[in-house]
């Protein structure tokens, strides 16, 4: 896959879905992506024009999952600054994190590719910066792709109040692993040399999810859990969970209960919830 040629056509398409959102707001202004370095013509000078240019910055490539840095340049639209600043800001906050990219496999390239992103705010480094016969404000920000060859991470887990919910609560996860433990039966066998063969007895799943702390079904009912309020089964409630993974498969409505659960709450910061079930 063409890395670099794959980003900049999922950011300018990303540019144009933000835009074209609010085509009011949107709807004169123009945006002209390139890729490290922007040349304009006098003839092509555009006050309604938003110049972005992406930088690529050294990142890691191990065994085909590539974090690849990029630094966004972006050279608002003349004599003022509040459409330039409020399109990057909605581009961060609606890409940051969001949904994998899933990337198709081609003849030549029969591997599947997925792209993740993580931006950061914008900023502005300087103002009244000339352009022609404008004045415009030059803006920062930063972004990470982390693409992944043949990578199967955890897409989406989804919490359900009740076996018969029709839909649940999709949990927004800062943190996630799964466990799979088999208790095994070693027993000596004739002839096999004096060593063990070893039978599975029993296999135990085990979900791990740190998430925000906040009033959603699945924290509200742990905190009532711990705090052994009323309206609860308590250390018996079931809790069902769909997993999605990023190639399709999906495990439905598996049962769990609860292990533990810490909720650390630092000064300047929102309170956590690290919450740990087994099957």
């Amino acid at each position: 896959m063409d890395n670099i040629k794959k980003i900049m056509d999922i950011i300018k398409e990303q540019f144009l879905e933000v835009m074209s959102s609010d085509p009011d707001y949107y709807g004169k202004y123009d945006i002209i992506l390139s890729n490290e370095q922007q040349y304009i013509k006098s003839d092509e000078r555009n006050s309604n024009g938003i110049y972005i240019v992406v930088k690529f910055i050294p990142g890691s490539i191990n065994f085909g999952q590539n974090v690849l840095p990029v630094n966004i340049n972006a050279l608002g639209e003349g004599n003022k600054l509040e459409v330039c600043q409020r399109l990057l800001l909605e581009y961060a906050q609606q890409f940051n994190l969001g949904e994998p990219i899933n990337v198709p496999s081609s003849e030549d390239d029969p591997n599947t590719y997925i792209i993740k992103q993580v931006y950061t705010q914008p900023q502005v480094m300087s103002n009244f910066n000339p352009s022609w016969n404008d004045f415009r404000s030059l803006f920062f920000m930063t972004g990470t792709f982390l693409i992944g060859k043949n990578s199967v991470p955890i897409k989406e887990i989804t919490y359900y109040e009740s076996a018969t919910a029709e839909s649940g609560t999709k949990i927004d996860v800062i943190n996630s692993s799964w466990d799979f433990s088999v208790q095994l039966d070693s027993q000596a066998f004739y002839g096999t040399n004096s060593r063990t063969r070893s039978e599975s007895k029993v296999g135990t799943l085990s979900l791990s999810i740190v998430t925000y702390s906040t009033n959603n079904p699945l924290c509200s009912k742990i905190r009532k859990i711990a705090w052994n309020m009323n309206g609860t089964d308590g250390l018996k409630t079931e809790f069902l969970f769909s997993v999605k993974f990023t190639d399709t498969e999906q495990a439905e409505k598996m049962r769990f209960k609860l292990v533990s659960v810490t909720s650390p709450q630092n000064i300047g910061e929102f309170p956590l919830m690290s919450m740990t079930f087994t099957n």
